[in-house]
């Protein structure tokens, strides 16, 4: 419906009047409301410049201004600060070891605020290992178990950890595997495992940097053949802490690794009886167990059960699991 303003006569204040004129004035005249900003986290290079958008939608058009661990920061005072015209994204050029820290956006008119998520800002970091000069050799029995250590250098963000033998990625199955930790562990060994006398090594690779580091070496000189080799009942290599805890809607991942010859057959099962669902995923040869989305149906305890021919008597691992509230979207 359409209405002519100049041809009414009104004397009182009318109730379409007043509606009226207050959509005419919602047209002209609307608080901020940031719809582009920054993630939560956002790791930077070094050297390379840093953008933390924030763009809102306002009427009349907003102002921007900027916070650093809750202090105003004077943009106009800081050479390497500036920011991208008619919007408030902020651009830091060059950054050091001091920008590191949480930023927030404010947008603001006549008729409000906006702010935008607190961004942690952080300088992305690859360390080497410690520097080793002799190789570690390893002589085990063949049928045994063998444990090669890692200890990852400190990365931001955390790196993936794998392993190469003489520069190749090693192929992990039911018998050869990786912890949670980056050690690798053989649940028996075969006389392959020496692999022409190359070199195994832990390698950590940092996807931000697009950077890898590589551990100490380490040979390994089975000792025995096929025909003398040792078999042993299953026995744990590792496990996650009996306590695991995940928010609701996020992931659970447990995992547990046996030895023994033959090679351990593993079965995951909830202790109360209930069976697993779909989304409960077995990954790692059966090693390894994820629950995606998590909710607090997952809630319990699980049990990890390894057997092989030597022994009918299974050997376990027990986690308990617990589920939590996601608060994030009330962390501003």
């Amino acid at each position: 419906m359409s209405v002519n303003l100049a041809e009414m006569k009104v004397t009182v204040a009318s109730p379409l009047l007043i509606g009226l004129l207050l959509c005419a004035a919602e047209d002209f005249t609307q608080p901020p409301s940031i719809n582009v900003q920054a993630p939560k986290v956002f790791i930077y290079r070094q050297k390379e410049s840093v953008e933390l958008p924030c763009v809102a939608s306002g009427s009349p058009q907003p102002s921007y201004s900027w916070y650093k661990d809750k202090e105003y920061l004077e943009i106009g005072n800081l050479p390497r600060y500036t920011l991208q015209p008619n919007i408030g994204t902020l651009v830091i050029t060059d950054p050091e070891d001091k920008d590191q820290g949480y930023y927030q956006c404010n947008a603001t008119n006549a008729f409000g605020t906006s702010l935008s998520v607190k961004t942690r800002l952080w300088k992305g970091v690859l360390e080497q290992f410690p520097p080793v000069t002799v190789p570690t050799v390893h002589r085990p029995i063949v049928g045994a178990s063998l444990k090669l250590t890692c200890s990852p250098p400190t990365s931001n963000p955390d790196a993936e950890i794998y392993w190469n033998v003489n520069k190749i990625p090693l192929k992990l199955d039911g018998r050869v595997s990786i912890d949670y930790d980056g050690n690798l562990y053989f649940a028996n060994i075969l006389p392959e495992d020496q692999q022409n006398g190359n070199i195994y090594r832990c390698v950590a690779y940092n996807s931000r940097l697009s950077a890898t580091v590589e551990g100490e070496d380490a040979v390994i000189y089975p000792q025995g053949s096929m025909q003398s080799i040792v078999r042993t009942r299953p026995h744990s290599l590792y496990a996650t802490p009996y306590e695991v805890s995940a928010l609701r809607g996020g992931r659970i991942a447990i995992k547990c690794i046996f030895g023994g010859y033959p090679t351990p057959r593993i079965i995951w099962r909830r202790t109360d009886g209930r069976p697993l669902s779909p989304r409960h995923r077995l990954v790692s040869d059966g090693q390894e167990i994820w629950i995606q989305p998590a909710t607090f149906e997952d809630e319990g305890t699980y049990s990890c059960e390894a057997t092989n021919s030597e022994s009918d008597v299974p050997v376990n691992s027990i986690f308990r699991v617990t589920v939590e509230c996601n608060h994030s979207l009330l962390d501003k």
